[in-house]
């Protein structure tokens, strides 16, 4: 019933923080080399990078040692075990804070569209830092050759000839592109809906396809035999070993 299902949820969610936990002392005791019980700043970066949560710019960085100060209980100038685990939660609280303010200030400086933001949000920083890598002159914007490289570096797609085709092919992107010689980031961000647009289209029509391959009988359903099939051919057969 719903009471056993929530009961089970919160044991698999109390089973994920148990191992998450265990993760963490593993870690703090491999970068313990001197056995102290203690880590320093240092190794603490050390720590969080193999967590995942490692800061990446300056201000991030100051953030980061903002929290070790205050989680360092004891004024050690090292954070033990049992101080630990609320630097974790600091940490991630003050890395997040940076990350909402840049995202934001993106958001005002470059004057995007409000639907475009929220879109991209959380995708807008490593964007807008691959298109400053581009913009080697300084002067906020990018050459439309570069546009496609940008997209590919952004991950908008693992192809660059495929990003290439749909600036060709999409009406608006096309006929910008060939009237400018430059793109500054709000019109790239425009750029890259349009882009995300076609992909996803794309996408669709594949999976489309990869059913009509697989509804041997052209009936518009799968049957249990024929998605079978489709799984041992694409790969999925071991997950189905594994679930039963």
């Amino acid at each position: 019933d719903f009471r056993a299902f929530c009961l089970l949820v919160q044991e698999r969610e109390q089973q994920m923080r148990d191992s998450e936990r265990e993760r963490r002392l593993m870690l703090f005791q491999q970068y313990d080399t001197d056995h102290s019980g203690a880590l320093s700043a240092e190794e603490l970066l050390q720590v969080f990078k193999d967590m995942g949560v490692s800061p990446e710019r300056d201000d991030e960085r100051l953030a980061f040692l903002d929290a070790v100060l205050e989680s360092d209980v004891d004024g050690s100038g090292e954070i033990e075990w049992n101080e630990f685990e609320t630097l974790v939660q600091v940490v991630q609280q003050k890395i997040a804070q940076c990350r909402r303010e840049r995202e934001f200030r993106i958001y005002q400086q470059m004057q995007l569209p409000p639907d475009i933001f929220l879109n991209f949000r959380h995708m807008i920083t490593s964007i807008h830092d691959v298109f400053r890598r581009y913009d080697t002159f300084g002067i906020g914007a990018i050459s439309c050759k570069e546009v496609p490289v940008v997209l590919l570096e952004s991950g908008f797609h693992k192809n660059l000839k495929h990003l290439e085709e749909v600036c060709m092919e999409d009406p608006m992107i096309c006929q910008y592109l060939a009237h400018h010689e430059r793109v500054d980031f709000a019109v790239l961000m425009r750029i890259a809906q349009r882009v995300e647009v076609a992909s996803e289209g794309a996408k669709g029509q594949d999976i489309q396809r990869i059913f009509d391959k697989y509804d041997l009988d052209g009936s518009g359903f799968i049957s249990e035999d024929e998605l079978m099939k489709l799984m041992r051919d694409v790969g999925l057969d071991a997950w189905r070993d594994i679930a039963e």
